[in-house]
C-alpha cells in the first residue's frame, strides 16, 4: 500500500522536482525519525505522523485542482522589486492557496512563501529563503508550519550555510526538525510576507491593476 508521507511538501506545487546542472534532483526531504507526539500549549514538541499527514492529505487536494490549467491567476505586485509575482487560487470565491516570490535587497535574498486556507481558517504556510550573499553568510531555510482548525498545532523548520554559488537546492537533504523558535516569531515572520500580498491581491481583483510603489 502506497505510504503518503507528510515530507512530500517539497514536491507540491509543480516543484516536483528540481533541475540542478541540468539534471532532475529529488526535492524530497529525509523523514525525521518518528517519536510519540507530546504537545505543549497545544502545539507539537515531536512528531505526529498521523495528524500532519492529513494535513498533507488537504494540501494536496488543494494543489491538484489548483494546478490545472486556468485555475489559478498570476501577477506582478511590484512590492520589493519588479520580479516579485504573485499566483493565487480560489474555489466557490474562496482563497485556497497563495504562492507570494518576493526578491529582496537588490535581489540579495529571495522568498517564496506558500498560504493554504481551508473554510476561510489557515492550512498550512511553507516560507522559503534564500541569502545569496553574505549577510553574514548565504543560506537557505524554511519552515513549515501546520494548522489544525485554524491553529498552529507543529512547526518543523531546516536551514544549512551555502559555499559560494551553491544553488538553495543544497538545503533538501537537511532532515526537518521540530522548530526550535516561538510560535510568536514564526507568525511575525510569515506575517510580513502574507499581509502585503493579499493587500495587492484585493486591490488587483478590484482594480485590474498592479502596485506601482515597494517596500524597499
Amino acid at each position: 500500500m502506497k505510504q503518503i508521507i507528510f515530507w512530500s511538501f517539497i514536491s507540491i506545487l509543480a516543484f516536483c522536482s528540481c533541475k540542478q546542472n541540468g539534471k532532475n534532483v529529488d526535492t524530497t526531504a529525509t523523514s525525521a525519525v518518528i517519536m510519540p507526539p507530546v504537545v505543549d500549549g497545544g502545539i507539537l514538541t515531536s512528531i505526529d505522523t498521523a495528524r500532519l499527514t492529513l494535513v498533507d492529505s488537504m494540501v494536496y487536494t488543494i494543489d491538484t485542482t489548483g494546478n490545472k490549467p486556468g485555475n489559478d491567476i498570476t501577477f506582478n505586485p511590484n512590492i520589493y522589486s519588479e520580479k516579485d509575482n504573485i499566483r493565487y487560487f480560489k474555489k466557490d470565491g474562496e482563497l485556497r492557496r497563495m504562492v507570494v516570490n518576493y526578491f529582496i535587497d537588490d535581489k540579495n535574498k529571495e522568498t517564496r512563501s506558500i498560504f493554504y486556507w481551508k473554510d476561510g481558517k489557515p492550512l498550512f504556510v511553507r516560507h522559503r529563503e534564500w541569502h545569496k550573499f553574505p549577510n553574514p553568510k548565504p543560506l537557505s531555510m524554511e519552515v513549515l508550519t501546520f494548522f489544525e482548525d485554524g491553529k498552529v498545532v507543529a512547526i518543523v523548520d531546516r536551514e544549512t550555510a551555502l559555499q559560494p554559488n551553491e544553488p538553495p537546492s543544497a538545503l533538501y537533504p537537511v532532515p526537518l526538525q521540530i522548530s526550535k523558535r516561538s510560535l510568536e516569531d514564526v507568525v511575525k515572520e510569515y506575517s510580513q510576507y502574507r499581509d502585503p500580498a493579499l493587500k495587492a491581491l484585493e486591490e488587483f481583483e478590484k482594480n485590474g491593476v498592479q502596485k506601482t510603489d515597494t517596500l524597499k
